[in-house]
């Protein structure tokens, strides 16, 4: 069986946590029910939530495994950012309608129960989302995915607000009923958090900040051999696929089909470097300084 292309793996990931997510909530959804724990159904909420960022996510990398055309050059990349920003919204709904739920039961007697086997349940999926987040971060880093890295910044949220839920439901069990209100909006707050998180990496790519450091850059070009200097280094992009330009200056006597082979080297060392760059732009200049400066022609007196 050939090897799997990057954009089937994320896709096989997203598919399997789909399934975890949703079990997780339905588990929880059961449970807050029957224990009427606002906290709780938030929790569940937040994990339902999770499954329809994993849909979103498989939406965006089926139409950024796209090949480039003429009205996308450059390929269709940014589909997967786009997908991460669709996730950033989604778990911002989720954080106003976690919110708007705690808010209109201040006030309002709480009639939530807990009892041990509830406590055992909240741990268990505690850790089951947190294995899924170490999980898809680590992929998320192998395969340079910025729509797996924003969904296991997503799914640790869900971890941390279960952890909140479980604190809550401890001293629920030991009567202080208001706190299942209290972690209910310390909940809303972790997930608004994610999602302004993910948002802000989302927009630094839509205005094209330097994707890769230039100091990098430069230090890769200079390395290669004929290379005198480089200059307006820029660079763009999302990681896995960065897009680089540069000028460089070589001896203005070399011929053109060497200094086509030393822009070859440029590109090649630029990329072992940083990985994340997909492609490079070199523009050569003559290194005019190299150059030898015209005299005047001696003129011998009458």
């Amino acid at each position: 069986m050939s090897e799997l292309s990057r954009e089937q793996r994320i896709r096989r990931v997203l598919l399997q946590i789909l399934a975890l997510n949703l079990a997780v909530a339905a588990a929880k959804l059961g449970y807050g029910l029957w224990s009427r724990s606002v906290a709780i159904q938030a929790d569940a909420l937040h994990s339902t939530f999770d499954g329809l960022a994993n849909l979103v996510g498989l939406a965006s990398m089926a139409l950024a495994a796209a090949p480039p055309d003429d009205e996308h050059p450059y390929g269709h990349h940014r589909f997967e950012l786009l997908g991460a920003l669709g996730i950033a919204f989604l778990i911002a709904a989720t954080a106003g309608a976690v919110a708007w739920e705690a808010i209109g039961r201040i006030g309002e007697e709480s009639h939530a129960r807990i009892e041990g086997g509830g406590l055992v349940l909240l741990g268990v999926v505690a850790m089951v989302s947190l294995s899924i987040s170490r999980w898809e971060k680590r992929v998320s880093v192998e395969l340079s995915s910025p729509v797996l890295a924003a969904d296991s910044l997503h799914t640790l949220t869900d971890f941390f607000g279960t952890l909140v839920v479980f604190a809550a439901a401890v001293g629920i069990w030991m009567g202080a009923q208001w706190l299942d209100v209290a972690a209910a909006l310390v909940i809303a707050v972790l997930i608004a958090h994610a999602a302004w998180t993910i948002a802000r990496q989302g927009i630094a790519v839509l205005l094209e900040t330097a994707a890769v450091p230039r100091s990098s850059v430069e230090a890769a070009t200079l390395a290669v051999d004929g290379v005198r200097s480089c200059h307006k280094i820029r660079s763009r992009g999302t990681a896995g696929a960065v897009f680089v330009d540069l000028h460089i200056q070589v001896d203005p006597q070399e011929s053109v089909e060497t200094a086509h082979d030393r822009s070859g080297a440029v590109k090649a060392a630029i990329r072992r470097a940083l990985p994340e760059v997909s492609d490079v732009l070199v523009h050569i200049e003559p290194d005019e300084s190299s150059r030898p400066t015209a005299t005047a022609p001696r003129e011998d007196p009458p």
